[in-house]
């Protein structure tokens, strides 16, 4: 809520409150799920108005890792002591990651962007209203 208020401009003030803590019908969620699902939240909301620096830097990163170890293989210069075809692979698996993380990337910046041009014409229509 605080990030729809603040990309609406409107202000947020904090108030104190008293709480109890002993009520009968407590939480039912496991303090680690619900952590892991606020922490999916967040990453969510930044990933929807960052998405190129949240997905597309480390895709960028991916990309540049299978690269590096793809070159390594075709000198067939082991950098593990796997082997070159384990090597190979990862080399392959990263860079299809990083590949498919940074067209991923484009696209919901694309959404957006697109999503963030709707929301201000509609804006704008309710306050020509």
């Amino acid at each position: 809520m605080i990030c729809q208020f603040a990309s609406r401009g409107l202000k947020v003030k904090e108030v104190p409150i008293s709480t109890i803590y002993d009520v009968p019908n407590k939480h039912t969620k496991h303090p680690v799920t619900h952590g892991l699902s606020v922490l999916g939240r967040i990453i969510n909301t930044v990933s929807q108005s960052k998405p190129l620096t949240i997905v597309g830097v480390p895709g960028f990163i991916l990309l540049c890792a299978g690269i590096f170890l793809g070159f390594f293989s075709l000198i067939e210069s082991p950098l593990f002591e796997w082997g070159w075809l384990f090597q190979t692979f990862l080399a392959v698996f990263l860079f299809i990651l990083g590949f498919v993380m940074c067209i991923c990337a484009l696209i919901l910046n694309s959404l957006s962007e697109l999503l963030n041009g709707f929301r201000k014409s509609l804006d704008r229509d309710l306050d020509a209203q």
